[in-house]
């Protein structure tokens, strides 16, 4: 099992695990909160190498192509923002993700 970089917000560690999706788990207890629900037929591959976003509503995790927008209240994938963005960072006055990449540079909704 391969597990991606975590992010830490409201007492959980998030971070992406192969096989699984986003997983969220106790940060001081360390056992297992919440794993992502498959998304259905959608296949979604993560990329370990880049921090999930937390926001509010969704749980942004980079994947293969683009970037998974997982419901907090229902762990499913709602959406995925196709991209090439691997850099990200939030700007939470204008509710953004400004996402980076080799060619392009995107502003997707955070919420």
């Amino acid at each position: 099992m391969a597990y991606g970089v975590p992010a830490l917000a409201d007492g959980l560690v998030y971070t992406s695990v192969s096989g699984q999706g986003l997983v969220a788990v106790s940060a001081m207890k360390g056992t297992e909160f919440w794993a992502e629900e498959k998304p259905g037929d959608r296949p979604v591959t993560p990329r370990f190498y880049y921090r999930p976003i937390i926001g509010k509503k969704y749980a942004y995790a980079p994947v293969r192509g683009g970037l998974s927008a997982v419901d907090l209240s229902t762990r499913v994938s709602d959406w995925v923002f196709p991209t090439d963005a691997t850099r990200y960072v939030v700007d939470k006055e204008r509710a953004r993700i400004i996402g980076a990449g080799t060619s392009t540079v995107v502003a997707i909704p955070y919420a």
